[in-house]
């Protein structure tokens, strides 16, 4: 399963740090790294930021060939509005479409963390 970064892209106050994750059904991430061609960051939950809470979600989801993402799961979260900006977030992102070939499959799973907080980097799980 493969690592996602979309470096220099940060929401307000919110980081994004990306971990590798568990095998999956579809090919494997690390085979074909698909590019962003939109990226919504995730909005830090104005109610979390206000108190001044940090935290962290996983998910897991699957980019196919013509760009679209699918099957968006949260494997961990902190707190459920850090899962729900997080899952908004990515439900939203676009990638540049490929021809599949040996070296692109028709789909890949992916697994980040999104780390919601003040520092750059607060150990996501």
């Amino acid at each position: 399963m493969g690592v996602h970064n979309p470096s220099g892209l940060l929401g307000a106050a919110m980081l994004v740090c990306m971990a590798a994750g568990t095998p999956s059904a579809v090919a494997d991430g690390e085979k074909y790294d698909p590019e962003y061609e939109h990226y919504v960051a995730p909005l830090y939950p104005p109610y979390l930021g206000d108190k001044g809470i940090a935290g962290c979600v996983k998910l897991s989801y699957i980019v196919h060939q013509e760009g679209s993402v699918s099957d968006i799961h949260v494997l961990k979260a902190t707190h459920p509005r850090f899962a729900n900006a997080a899952t908004f977030a990515v439900a939203r992102w676009r990638f540049k479409p490929w021809e599949v070939s040996e070296e692109k499959p028709a789909s890949v799973q992916w697994t980040v963390n999104m780390d919601f907080g003040i520092e750059e980097d607060r150990g996501c799980p």
